[in-house]
């Protein structure tokens, strides 16, 4: 749902008063470039930080931890690697340790792709989190 929709249902809610039954309304939406769409690569978080814990809480978003310096999220046929850097050990984790956004890559059959091939709610959903704690 675009921005300009979703503030059009909020205020015809809002009109009449009635609580929206989905958090769909107030959901986080992020939405890519048309260059970072023909990208295999998204870049924009460049030069960020995050720290450990906030990079271990992406796991209740779908995110997978078991690399050192990298989580993944799975889109069906598709995967979406995020690296960052120095990495860390996941039995002995210092939570508050810095780590560097580095990339985050769409692949396909072990193939880097575009991101113009994944569905965009998909998309929006998996980045949402990546996006609040590099942002």
């Amino acid at each position: 749902m675009t921005a300009e929709m979703r503030s059009e249902f909020a205020q015809l809610f809002a009109d009449y008063e009635i609580m929206p039954p989905f958090r769909q309304l107030s959901r986080r939406t992020v939405l890519l470039t048309p260059d970072e769409s023909t990208s295999n690569s998204l870049t924009r978080w460049e030069g960020k930080s995050a720290t450990v814990g906030q990079l271990m809480g992406m796991r209740y978003k779908g995110w997978e931890s078991g690399y050192e310096d990298a989580f993944v999220y799975d889109l069906g046929e598709y995967r979406l690697v995020l690296k960052f850097s120095p990495g860390f050990n996941h039995y002995n984790v210092d939570s508050k340790a810095l780590m560097s956004f580095r990339s985050l890559r769409v692949y396909r059959d072990n193939k880097s792709v575009t991101f113009a091939e994944l569905d965009v709610f998909d998309l929006s959903e998996a980045l949402s989190a990546p996006d609040v704690i590099f942002h």
